[in-house]
């Protein structure tokens, strides 16, 4: 996955954040005719049914799991926003050291491939 597969996902992702209710979401489990509903929790006493199936054990994974994304997802996209940050700024400060290091007798060809592979973010 590229830089920008990545930050396109995370606009998505933060796109359909918008208008969600806040959390922290709680879940709750309901058996109804033979399936297990999945609802949220949500600011207060409402209850908001997302899903619905016939195993238990999967309504209990699906609903823990959709009530953690919640508070997870911002989280998250936080942090790789952060990294992707992150890695912008060292690779311009390793542009600039190229222009440097490139003439000097101790690095060979190879030295240089993985610097110029850190740049474009490919392997060497």
């Amino acid at each position: 996955m590229t830089t920008t597969d990545i930050a396109a996902q995370c606009e998505r992702l933060r796109a359909a954040l918008e208008g969600v209710t806040p959390g922290p979401w709680l879940h709750r489990l309901s058996v109804m005719a033979d399936r297990y509903e999945i609802a949220l929790e949500l600011d207060g006493p409402s209850l908001v049914i997302v899903a619905d199936t016939p195993d238990p054990e999967e309504a209990k994974f699906n609903a823990r799991f959709i009530a953690l994304s919640r508070e997870a997802v911002p989280t998250l996209l936080d942090t790789i926003e952060r990294q992707a940050a992150e890695i912008e700024r060292l690779r311009g400060a390793l542009k600039r050291a190229r222009r440097y290091v490139a003439d000097l007798p101790v690095l060979g060809d190879a030295d240089l491939a993985i610097i110029d592979a850190a740049l474009t973010g490919e392997d060497a």
